[in-house]
């Protein structure tokens, strides 16, 4: 069956994740020697992580907010002070390292795909929007959990569902890019799709030579 429609995920799959936090936490460094007082951001930022990658996939009217609210309830502070420290050290600050941690192979890889006719989408938990231009990439195909249209998270199969329904692509025409297969690989099983690991130690193979391989499985 021929690849119709490659849906890239972001964080991990786009860049290298462990290279920007590191970035992050020497920015986060300097920022605390100079505003101590602010210390509580770290704490902010670190439950919202960890409210993120425990909350279950199951559809909600507002992902957004009900994450929001699980973090202001944890740690007795408004939601909008939430709000804001999560924008500024998630989704502001890191995008000016962004072209500096990208892997270059996936630049390539997205550039030959869509030369060829492949659809390209990206597929993320978190808003990417920011980091796809910062990226270079179009953010016109984005799709991401806390959209009004999907309010789930990774491997919930709507979230794939959408992406196939609006492209007119079938599951086995799709194949799923990402660096976890507990979230991204467990997406695609679910939905039908294909999915390859990246990056991937164990797989020696270029990242657009295993895509072609899938137009022979």
């Amino acid at each position: 069956m021929t690849v119709r429609l490659v849906v890239f995920d972001v964080d991990g799959t786009l860049y290298s994740q462990r290279v920007l936090r590191a970035l992050m936490v020497g920015e986060l460094l300097v920022f605390l020697i100079r505003h101590p007082l602010r210390f509580r951001d770290v704490i902010i930022v670190r439950e919202y992580r960890r409210v993120h990658e425990t909350f279950h996939s199951m559809e909600c009217s507002n992902l957004e907010e009900t994450l929001v609210a699980a973090v202001s309830a944890r740690l007795s502070i408004g939601h909008q002070q939430v709000r804001r420290v999560v924008s500024e050290w998630l989704f502001g600050r890191p995008l000016k390292y962004l072209r500096y941690v990208c892997f270059p192979e996936v630049k390539e890889t997205i550039h030959h795909l869509k030369k060829s006719g492949v659809a390209v989408a990206f597929l993320s938990d978190h808003y990417p929007v920011g980091k796809l231009e910062a990226l270079g990439f179009e953010a016109e195909q984005a799709y991401y959990s806390t959209r009004p249209d999907l309010n789930c998270l990774k491997p919930n199969p709507n979230l794939l569902s959408k992406i196939l329904s609006d492209f007119g692509v079938l599951p086995c025409e799709c194949v799923v890019i990402g660096d976890r297969d507990d979230r991204d690989g467990e997406l695609a099983r679910v939905a039908g799709a294909r999915f390859i690991l990246f990056p991937d130690k164990n797989d020696r193979a270029g990242l657009l030579t295993r895509i072609e391989r899938c137009s022979f499985v």
